[in-house]
């Protein structure tokens, strides 16, 4: 953000219009020449097509942190943990694009009409937007944990129905998101809102489940994936409790705190063992290779960007028997896979 006496409003640009527009004109070419060290021009492409829900919740977060009016540019990435740090980095700077490409463009329009002072003004926003952008771009991720947390799939309880023991211990409070944990949401991305949808196909009735992916960066996880639950099999049941008796949809969030909480302090202890949400993630995991899915399948399923991130999931040893409830999937980016599948960091040490 600029000093505000920097700022070109119309009042500090000069007396004469010829000195007003002089002083405009050398404060946009500047702004042009900023835009270039950064790529801020191709993300306002890419933007475009996030879905409608994606874009909500970017606008959810820029409300929360992006104030152009600022000199800082807002709270932007201040207090964000590690766990939140990709999705309100990939939200700040959409939003961040988003304001500047608009007051670019109203930039434009208003000096083609000679109104110099709504020019000055939207030039401004426009230089705080890529401000904005540059210093959440160049934020530094807080440190890891100083021990990371081992891979869950080496804690999964035995049994086949050990998801259905974890379901009759949880309050109905809790059972929502357990539904959604049990296809592999994480608790970060049940925060964000999980959408459920009854849905009649051709295979007979599914749930769609709609997850926004809460690790998500430029080379690594899916902004959105769907995923079709047959309503028949023991998770799609688990997702159509969730829905309000009458309605075909709902939307499922809850805490990723609470969600933690409700595993140490009700479910594990009248379970035993030592199963946790992320337990259920390297279940579906491991189902899902047990019963020979594709892995591009699968990392679609789980959020993925590469096929090999799955690796460190649940193995197909571990699976259950009686198969696993998911008909179809679909995520917004083309999985990676071969040489390509090397430059993706989907996961990380830290994730349990």
């Amino acid at each position: 953000m600029l000093p505000r006496h920097d700022r070109p409003c119309g009042h500090q640009i000069g007396v004469t219009m010829a000195t007003d527009r002089d002083k405009l004109i050398a404060f946009v070419r500047e702004t042009h020449r900023l835009t270039g060290e950064t790529d801020i021009v191709a993300r306002g492409k890419a933007g475009r097509e996030v879905s409608a829900a994606t874009a909500a919740d970017y606008a959810r977060v820029g409300r929360a942190r992006l104030d152009l009016e600022d000199d800082s540019g807002g709270r932007l990435m201040d207090g964000v943990s590690r766990q939140s740090w990709d999705h309100h980095r990939a939200a700040l700077r959409h939003e961040a694009t988003m304001a500047f490409r608009a007051h670019r463009s109203a930039c434009d329009r208003a000096q083609r009409s000679q109104d110099l002072q709504t020019a000055a003004r939207h030039a401004w926003a426009s230089r705080a937007a890529l401000r904005a952008y540059t210093a959440v771009s160049t934020a530094t991720r807080p440190p890891d944990r100083s021990a990371p947390r081992r891979s869950k799939r080496k804690t999964l309880p035995k049994g086949d129905g050990w998801q259905k023991r974890a379901w009759e211990a949880a309050t109905a409070a809790m059972r929502p998101a357990l539904a959604c944990g049990w296809i592999g949401a994480r608790p970060n991305e049940i925060e964000l809102g999980v959408a459920l949808e009854r849905l009649q196909t051709r295979q007979g009735e599914v749930v769609q489940v709609l997850i926004r992916g809460a690790k998500v960066t430029d080379h690594s996880g899916q902004p959105e994936r769907v995923l079709w639950i047959s309503a028949t099999s023991p998770e799609g049941q688990a997702l159509l409790s969730a829905i309000p008796e009458g309605a075909t949809r709902t939307e499922v969030r809850r805490g990723a705190k609470r969600i933690s909480l409700d595993w140490s302090q009700r479910i594990r202890p009248l379970m035993g063992g030592k199963p946790s949400a992320y337990s259920l993630r390297h279940q579906f995991a491991a189902n899902l290779k047990a019963q020979g899915f594709d892995p591009i399948q699968i990392a679609k399923a789980l959020g993925h960007l590469s096929v090999k991130s799955q690796k460190r999931y649940g193995s197909a040893s571990q699976g259950q028997g009686g198969g696993v409830g998911l008909v179809a999937v679909d995520a917004t980016r083309d999985v990676r896979t071969g040489p390509e599948a090397d430059l993706v960091t989907d996961y990380e040490p830290a994730e349990p």
